[in-house]
């Protein structure tokens, strides 16, 4: 079974990757986190950052 393209290219306002980041307690790797996405040369991405319950400074 092949991969259903058709499905997205229908999608005009959806970009082609999402970046899920998951945190708990841990801020510095956090700001190491979007250190790195944010230096990536490709733009075209929604990120989704997602706080597990931190009861630290993190967010």
């Amino acid at each position: 079974m092949g991969i259903r393209t058709d499905i997205l290219t229908d999608k005009k306002d959806t970009p082609p990757l999402s970046i899920i980041t998951a945190n708990l307690n841990n801020r510095e790797g956090l700001r190491r986190t979007i250190d790195s996405v944010v230096g990536q040369t490709f733009a075209d991405y929604e990120w989704i950052v997602i706080d597990g319950g931190s009861t630290s400074t993190t967010v």
